[in-house]
């Protein structure tokens, strides 16, 4: 049982990041300065000057200090931290200088993550790009076909993953010394927020808090769902133990072991606990208040008051709540919509109730009211709209950060699914395969069982099962292991709606043959159709494949109407 035994308010507002380094916690958040505090006792030893915008992310590497703005600036300074012992005591004096080394607009926006690896610092934005930051270099921009949360570089391989705002986890390949996207695979259902990277695995939480330990090629090695939002994961060392901890929504910390047990679990009196760190069995839980809890495996002579101090803002968060849902008593759960001939309706006392609708052609599909933290806004937008776009303009709106957005984007998904349903009934698109045929050709490859059962039983097609498959198909293609068959279960599965990441396809080789030129075109048809945002793929090929004539007039035709609608 974990017990408190620090309590300090540091901050004024939401800290969003934190770091330990040489024994000493460096802290920054919303209000725009760094914070550096001695461990675990919590006392202020400096702080950086007022960086005029909000910082979201930290790390260390090699002594140095970078931290991501909202502006998409990256601020590194140098830090020297000393300890002298002091006669008077057994305890370390300790001095922290930091002296700015540079500051670097290397986004265009929010730098939502910063992780160190052996060459320098990965950076990812919402600005849809990944850096690398290498000392004595210019900065390495990567624009990237998503918005990645955050990325690691796998140890020893020229491989970065990068864990993404639609659940896909993209795999870049450095090729001729540039790093560039290569393929992804959709290992979550919800935004990724965070990952840890191993030697031989990686740990992703999602936005919903879907906690996911897969090998490097995306096979599911252990899953749980801690059923809150969540927002970062870090180590967790203890004496007898280590695994993860996951800082989340209504001030939780959830701290798993290896296999993703639940070894226990802490409250602080929050409204969100952005992130947690680990040193030596303690926990620092970094709160939305400014706070900075800190908890261990036994009492300090702290701890008594500590916890009387814990109590007393609970009382008050209680009391807030309470005062919040009167005079008027909230339903407990979350408001349900429904959207029915473009009205939208939302459930009252067991009753729908006309909530927005299309009134004008110049005005937006939708109008709702969205709660964030203890705020209410409008929200508009058209029934085409793509919920990642719709929730990123919608915080730029209205000033709010950027950690709204996979909430923003949730919610929509949630509640306004049926918009996401595309009419093709004017488009040509092939959807049928001929799984006997396709059956032979694939048997013989490693887990082809399991992607043949996908294929009999409707009834099995599940996020998790089409996160396997996917990994499956994507090790075949890889591996040039019955490449036609592989993209022509491709054909069929993208006609069907599954949900695959396709930006591979930008890397196949088409004109190898012409049963791969024919494969790849019926594919290309069907992306024009099913999943048109992903053209970009197959665009380039297709004008290689229609100038070499490598396909049928009637295939190209089908093609080209798709084009055309």
């Amino acid at each position: 049982m974990a017990q408190i035994q620090v309590l300090r308010k540091i901050h004024i507002s939401d800290i969003k990041d934190g770091v330990i380094y040489e024994d000493v916690l460096f802290t920054a958040g919303r209000d725009r300065v760094i914070r550096v505090s001695s461990v675990p006792e919590l006392i202020s030893l400096t702080e950086s000057e007022d960086l005029g915008a909000a910082v979201n992310s930290m790390c260390f590497h090699k002594g140095t200090l970078y931290a991501g703005l909202q502006t998409g600036e990256i601020v590194k300074y140098a830090v020297t931290v000393d300890q002298a012992k002091t006669n008077e005591s057994e305890k370390n004096e300790v001095n922290v200088t930091m002296n700015i080394l540079s500051r670097e607009k290397v986004h265009t926006d929010n730098v939502c993550s910063l992780s160190a690896f052996e060459e320098g610092v990965l950076s990812t934005s919402w600005d849809s790009t990944l850096g690398i930051l290498r000392e004595n270099h210019a900065a390495e921009i990567i624009r990237i076909e998503s918005v990645a949360w955050t990325a690691k570089k796998v140890p020893n391989q020229d491989r970065i993953l990068a864990g993404c705002i639609d659940g896909s986890v993209i795999t870049l390949k450095k090729v001729d010394q540039k790093y560039t996207q290569a393929k992804g695979i959709r290992l979550h259902a919800t935004c990724i927020r965070d990952m840890i990277m191993e030697e031989n695995k990686y740990i992703s939480v999602s936005n919903t808090g879907v906690v996911i330990v897969a090998d490097l090629a995306g096979r599911v090695l252990h899953k749980v769902d801690l059923n809150n939002t969540s927002f970062r994961i870090n180590p967790y060392t203890a004496q007898k133990e280590t695994g993860y901890i996951v800082a989340s929504d209504e001030g939780m910390v959830y701290i798993l072991n290896n296999k993703l047990e639940s070894l226990f679990s802490i409250a602080v009196p929050t409204l969100s606990c952005w992130s947690a760190v680990s040193k030596d069995g303690r926990i620092f839980a970094l709160g939305a208040d400014g706070r900075v809890y800190v908890f261990g495996e036994t009492q300090t002579s702290q701890s008594y008051e500590c916890q009387k101090e814990l109590e007393e803002l609970q009382s008050e968060i209680t009391k807030d709540k309470t005062e919040a849902q009167n005079p008027t008593e909230q339903q407990g759960n979350s408001p349900q919509y429904k959207v029915v001939d473009d009205k939208v309706y939302e459930l009252k006392d067991g009753e729908w109730e006309l909530f927005g609708s299309t009134v004008e052609k110049k005005k937006k599909d939708h109008t709702i009211t969205i709660t964030l933290g203890n705020a209410n806004y409008s929200l508009s937008f058209d029934k085409t709209d793509k919920y990642e776009e719709v929730a990123l303009g919608f915080v730029k709106e209205n000033n709010l950060g950027t950690e709204y957005i996979p909430e923003i984007v949730e919610f929509l998904d949630k509640n306004f699914s049926g918009k996401k349903k595309r009419d093709i009934s004017k488009y040509f698109v092939y959807d049928t395969i001929n799984l006997e045929a396709v059956t032979k050709r694939i048997e013989a490859l490693p887990d082809s069982h399991r992607v043949i059962e996908f294929l009999q039983d409707e009834s099995t097609k599940n996020h998790e099962k089409e996160a396997e498959v996917e990994v499956i198909l994507g090790e075949w293609l890889e591996k040039d292991l019955e490449s036609v068959a592989v993209l022509d279960i491709y054909k069929y599965l993208i006609a069907q709606g599954v949900d695959f990441n396709l930006s591979f396809l930008k890397h196949i080789n088409p004109l190898t043959c012409k049963k791969t030129a024919l494969a790849f075109s019926l594919i290309a048809t069907n992306v024009l159709a099913v999943r048109p945002e992903c053209k970009s793929f197959v665009d380039p090929s297709m004008s290689k494949i229609i100038d070499k004539q490598l396909v049928g007039a009637k295939t190209l035709q089908n093609y080209k109407n798709n084009r055309r609608v």
